[in-house]
């Protein structure tokens, strides 16, 4: 017969207080940026990840916040005049 006692445990995770632009420096409440209702959604992501993922697990990501805004009015711009082209993608649900 096994006796069972319940234990509490404590997790700490990270929760993001505030996020700022690398770019314009506003600070936005959280990580979605200036989402305005449950469900918006405004994310971004510039990254790059380089390492070895074969049988041990070691890599680096190099990141930027950059807000929606400064994404598409300076980002965008920018890589355009070098000829990159957006993938886009869309999701419906």
């Amino acid at each position: 017969m096994k006796e069972i006692t319940k234990i509490s445990r404590v997790v700490w995770t990270d929760h993001v207080e505030k996020t700022m632009c690398e770019i314009c420096k506003t600070r936005y409440p959280g990580e979605n940026w200036d989402a305005q209702k449950y469900g918006d959604v405004r994310r971004t992501t510039i990254s790059y990840e380089r390492g070895t993922r074969w049988t041990f697990y070691q890599t680096k990501t190099i990141s930027y916040d950059i807000c929606p805004k400064c994404f598409e009015v300076v980002l965008m711009p920018f890589l355009a005049t070098f000829g990159a082209e957006p993938t886009i993608t869309e999701e419906d649900g």
